[in-house]
C-alpha cells in the first residue's frame, strides 16, 4: 500500500509553506502470521511561537521558522493470533534552524542544524492464558545545534509491563518498570542520573459503565529527577471511579 498527504500553512509573518508525507507498506497475512514491512518520509515546518518571538526576557524577534525532514523504516511481526508480537523501527530526524533555548545568552535562538536518530524495538507474548508480558527499548543518538549530544533525551530507555486479567477480563493488575538512562540537562553543563521506577496498578469493572481503579507509583521510593533540580515525588498512591458516559449513549 502507498499513502501520501500534504498540508499548507499561511502565517501572517512568515507566509505560506507546504509540507508533505509519504509512506509505503507491504503486508503478508496467513492464519498464524502477520508480517508488515513499512517506511515513511515526511517534511515538517514550525513557526516560532509568540512567546519565543516577543517574550520580554527570553524572546528573539529575529527567529526564523524551523524546518525538518524525517524518515523511518521497520517491520511488525505477529504470530499465532497475536500471542507473540515483535516490532523494529529505525528513525532519523534532521532539523534546519532548530528553535531552542540558548543558555549562553538566555534567549531563544535558531541553531543551524540538528539531528536525532536511533531504533525502537519491542516484543510481547502471552505465556499462559490471561497473562501478557511486554518489553520495549529505545536507543537515541544525535546532536543539538552547537552541542554534540541531545539534552533531556536519554540514550537508553526501557519499558516493561506484566498484566494479568481475571473474572472474564473485568479485573486487571499490572506492573510497569521504567528505566531511563543518564542524559544531559538543558544547559549541557551536567548530567541527570539514570533511574529505574516501578509502578503497580489495578482496576475492576463493576458495570459496563463503571470502573474503579488504584495505582501505586514509584513503589520502591526511588530518588530521581526527570528534570535537573526538580526531584520527582516518592512513593505515591491514588485511586478513583471512572464513569463512561459515552457507552450510555
Amino acid at each position: 500500500s502507498i499513502t501520501a498527504g500534504g498540508r499548507f500553512d499561511d502565517h501572517s509573518t512568515f507566509g505560506w509553506h507546504g509540507t508533505y508525507k509519504f509512506g509505503v507498506a507491504y503486508l503478508i497475512e496467513r492464519d498464524w502470521l502477520f508480517f508488515k514491512i513499512r517506511g515513511n518520509y515526511a517534511t515538517g515546518y514550525k513557526a516560532p511561537s509568540l512567546a519565543q518571538l516577543y517574550d520580554v526576557r527570553y524572546g528573539n524577534p529575529d527567529l526564523d521558522p524551523e524546518e525538518s525532514e524525517s524518515y523511518d523504516a521497520g517491520f511488525d511481526l505477529s504470530l499465532f493470533q497475536d500471542k507473540v508480537k515483535y516490532y523494529f523501527t529505525y528513525f532519523h530526524n534532521d532539523f534546519d534552524d532548530l528553535i531552542s533555548f540558548d543558555y549562553a545568552t538566555y534567549r531563544y535562538k535558531n541553531f543551524e542544524s540538528a539531528e536525532s536518530y536511533g531504533i525502537e524495538t519491542g516484543a510481547s507474548f502471552s505465556p499462559i492464558p490471561n497473562l501478557t508480558v511486554s518489553i520495549n527499548y529505545t536507543y537515541t543518538q544525535g546532536d543539538e545545534g552547537r552541542y554534540d549530544d541531545l539534552s533531556i533525551t536519554p540514550e537508553d530507555e526501557i519499558e516493561a509491563n506484566i498484566s494479568y486479567y481475571a473474572l472474564q477480563g473485568r479485573f486487571k493488575i499490572s506492573t510497569d518498570i521504567y528505566y531511563v538512562g543518564e542524559r544531559f540537562a538543558y544547559d549541557h553543563t551536567h548530567h541527570i542520573d539514570d533511574y529505574t521506577r516501578v509502578d503497580i496498578s489495578s482496576s475492576y469493572k463493576i458495570h459496563k459503565y463503571l470502573k474503579c481503579w488504584f495505582k501505586l507509583q514509584n513503589l520502591f521510593d526511588e530518588d530521581y529527577e526527570e528534570a535537573a533540580g526538580y526531584p520527582a515525588p516518592g512513593i505515591s498512591a491514588w485511586g478513583g471511579i471512572r464513569i463512561s458516559f459515552e457507552k450510555m449513549l
